[in-house]
């Protein structure tokens, strides 16, 4: 019998080992790579045309409008946004997949998306935010009311429009207003005078009056006197201005243009109540005057803004004050036809002229009227009676025709 030596034990002891630790490892591998293969996320291959990023300067609508492009392209379904978003989106969204990238974008503002049979539908998450952001449109029927606002824009200097004592508030809420009142009011004596031209017989003076001194005397001017009529509970908008436009790059770095609008902007919500027989219109008003000044760096929108809720009767009027800019005028002055010579005349002009840079400050207001205009039916029911009080005196004259024929 042959007996090993300990050296060739120890050997055949660890080839031994080494055989078995290889055959409980592949045995491991055997067992457990199909279930770390079943809870592992299958991983799609995703193009680089299906990839997509966003500044955040980017708008909500411009973005919208990119992802339904890439949805379109990839699942021939467009996206569409009834919750009417807008502004900056004012957070940076990284190279994404679209459908990501569109899931992250509505997550900032509460928002979800349903896929339907040919579009993708923007949402908000929850019912009552539906509900309560007005995308459940009201019914509509003949008796549906809507209300006329008749806006007055006026713009006049600040400081001649404070020296004449006159004060916006005070003047809507007296219902005899004449002469006599204003000069109760501490209105200045040349104001008096000039709104005598523009007095009734009865002595009494109306805002269109007042405002109309204003420009006789060369210290405001009405800007505009827009009216539109809005559907009970809907929102009217008036603007009196421009719009600016930005150049910058998007994602792709293609050069886009983003306008803004800036001027005198009046947004009004009326909704029509009744409580104990009175009827009354609850107007929710928001005013803006802005300007946009450029710069080197970037533009400046100067921006002033007053929001209110009011109760008016029907016809009733009120106003929004209060809304200032700076406007910086720059004047040759001097003697006539010398201060206008060109400079190389012996340098006459720097002798008998000067610039002068003036602060003017202007004061915006606006006055707003609201009034119930008759619903459909109401309106055909007049027609019907004016149509058959017309029909009533062409009988009567045709009979008078032929009693005078007779006689």
């Amino acid at each position: 019998m042959q007996y090993l030596s300990s050296t060739q034990t120890r050997q055949h002891y660890n080839s031994t080992n080494l055989i078995y630790g290889i055959a409980l490892l592949c045995l491991l591998i055997f067992i457990f790579y199909p279930l770390q293969a079943q809870e592992l996320p299958v991983r799609n291959f995703v193009s680089k045309a299906e990839t997509i990023s966003f500044p955040p300067t980017t708008s909500f609508n411009e973005a919208i409008e990119v992802l339904s492009q890439l949805a379109m392209n990839f699942t021939g379904k467009i996206i569409i946004d009834p919750t009417e978003q807008s502004g900056p989106i004012n957070i940076e969204i990284p190279p994404s997949y679209w459908k990501k990238a569109l899931e992250y974008l509505l997550s900032t503002r509460d928002l979800v998306y349903i896929e339907k049979a040919a579009w993708f539908e923007i949402r908000y998450s929850g019912m009552e935010k539906a509900v309560t952001a007005g995308l459940k449109e009201p019914k509509i029927t003949a008796d549906t009311r809507s209300i006329e606002i008749s806006a007055i824009f006026f713009q006049g200097d600040r400081r001649v429009l404070k020296e004449s004592g006159i004060n916006w508030s005070a003047l809507l809420d007296k219902f005899d207003l004449n002469i006599i009142s204003l000069g109760g009011m501490g209105v200045s004596q040349e104001f008096l005078s000039v709104a005598g031209k523009y007095t009734a017989d009865d002595g009494s003076i109306t805002i269109d009056g007042i405002l109309n001194t204003f420009e006789a005397l060369n210290i405001g001017e009405i800007i505009t006197r827009p009216t539109i009529q809005v559907m009970d509970g809907s929102e009217g908008r008036i603007q009196v201005g421009q719009q600016f436009s930005i150049k910058q790059k998007d994602f792709a770095g293609n050069t886009i243009e983003q306008f803004f609008d800036v001027g005198s902007i009046l947004s009004v919500t009326p909704k029509i109540y009744k409580d104990q027989d009175i009827t009354f219109i609850h107007l929710k008003l928001s005013a803006e005057k802005s300007s946009a000044t450029p710069d080197p760096v970037s533009t400046k929108i100067d921006k002033q803004l007053a929001e209110t809720n009011v109760l008016l009767l029907d016809g009733e009027q009120t106003v929004i004050a209060g809304l200032f800019s700076e406007e910086k005028i720059e004047i040759r002055k001097g003697i006539p036809g010398l201060k206008d010579l060109p400079w190389w005349v012996f340098g006459i002009r720097y002798i008998t002229g000067f610039n002068s840079k003036d602060n003017s400050r202007k004061e915006l207001v606006i006055f707003i009227k609201a009034s119930i205009v008759p619903t459909l039916a109401e309106r055909i029911e007049s027609k019907k009676i004016n149509m058959h009080e017309e029909l009533e005196l062409r009988r009567e004259n045709f009979n008078n025709q032929i009693l005078k024929k007779e006689n």
